[in-house]
């Protein structure tokens, strides 16, 4: 099994860029966030109340407007 700390090391190291994790809690998180990001992403979509004992979810979005769309849905 990999930790996903040993994934994005090894993604370095044959050179893709891997940015630090930003953590979002809600929509009002995005308007700054999505000034900052660059296209494609990965959101990794987490319950806080299942954290460890269910995988998480990742999405691989084109587009900010993706983004704020899946946010908006997750964020109910």
């Amino acid at each position: 099994k990999l930790f996903e700390r040993e994934a994005k090391e090894i993604a370095r190291e044959f050179g893709v860029l891997v940015p630090d994790g930003i953590l979002v809690t809600g929509t009002e998180d995005l308007p700054n966030l999505l000034k900052t990001i660059a296209t494609p992403l990965v959101i990794k979509a987490q319950d806080s109340e299942q954290a460890g004992s269910k995988p998480e979810v990742y999405f691989l979005l084109q587009t900010k407007e993706e983004a704020e769309e899946l946010v908006t849905r997750l964020s109910r």
